[in-house]
């Protein structure tokens, strides 16, 4: 069952990841900033995570800022869950989500990977 964390543990995990990927740290280093917060192989699998949707949410921002741009291609990992396989090939518009899972809160709208915890799938940018 998917538990969205408590607004506190949000807004730290979220001050802490961004702390992080401003001065350009990635795995390792993000990983021990999420130990501070939760304990365990649980924190490595959220800065993992955390780190693909940054760089993927930044991949859409560019797109959507590039005027060339029509949406965004989703491209399955080799080791794709039956969510993401259904999404390879798919196109989203931008503006768009790829999918929508109701009752995820936050993360009910699918905009770009990960669609979920380690979900290594990508997008490549469609062009008009």
């Amino acid at each position: 069952r998917w538990q969205t964390p408590s607004k506190q543990v949000s807004d730290a995990l979220r001050a802490e990841l961004a702390t992080g990927l401003e001065q350009g740290e990635a795995g390792k280093k993000l990983s021990e900033r999420v130990k501070a917060i939760f304990a365990g192989e649980r924190a490595s699998l959220i800065a993992q995570t955390e780190a693909s949707r940054a760089m993927h949410a930044g991949q859409l921002l560019a797109a959507q800022e590039s005027g060339i741009v029509s949406g965004l291609e989703w491209l399955a990992s080799a080791d794709a869950c039956p969510l993401c396989l259904t999404l390879d090939g798919q196109t989203a518009k931008l503006g768009e989500p790829f999918h929508t899972v109701p009752g995820r809160g936050i993360y009910s709208d699918v905009w770009h990977p990960p669609a979920h915890p380690a979900c290594m799938c990508t997008v490549s940018e469609v062009f008009a």
